[in-house]
């Protein structure tokens, strides 16, 4: 399990596998007729960015909704036990300087998704204008390489992020 939280997992392991099983996917979609592989089947870089906004997305509400339930329950101990203080139960807990942080987070991760948005349609409009060559195929660098690097480093940027803990 410690794996999955080691940065080697999250920064190549999990980006090179969603780009492998992505690959996989176009490749067995097409017909029985065509060709086994075709350069075409490695333009997946865009569908790694929107998976990593898609990520995100749904780690943060997770990160929101524990930040949520730590403080309702730092808030019941408060209401039951009067004489102990948002602050101290905070400290009995471990939660002591984190809401700062979380705020700080939560309150960013809009700009985030904003960042990861703009770049996904970025990229889709390069490889839509800049990345076909004129017979239909896709262009090595602007077309299958470029959209490959940013989706990788997306979502390693992403699994970084959301290992963060608040």
């Amino acid at each position: 399990m410690e794996f999955l939280y080691s940065s080697f997992f999250q920064l190549l392991v999990f980006p090179v596998l969603c780009l492998v099983g992505t690959v996989l996917l176009k490749v067995s979609m097409r017909g029985p007729k065509s060709e086994p592989f075709k350069l075409e089947d490695l333009v997946v870089g865009v569908e790694l960015i929107w998976l990593s906004l898609t990520i995100f997305i749904a780690g943060l509400a997770d990160k929101a909704s524990r930040f949520s339930e730590r403080r309702m329950i730092v808030k019941k101990i408060h209401e039951n036990i009067p004489q102990v203080s948002i602050e101290r139960a905070e400290s009995i807990l471990g939660f002591q300087n984190q809401e700062e942080s979380a705020i700080n987070f939560l309150g960013s991760s809009g700009f985030i998704v904003f960042g990861i948005f703009f770049v996904a349609v970025a990229m889709t409009l390069a490889v839509r204008l800049f990345g076909w060559k004129d017979t239909g195929d896709p262009k090595l660098f602007v077309g299958v390489a470029l959209p490959i690097v940013i989706g990788l480093a997306s979502l390693g940027g992403v699994m970084q992020l959301l290992s963060v803990e608040l």
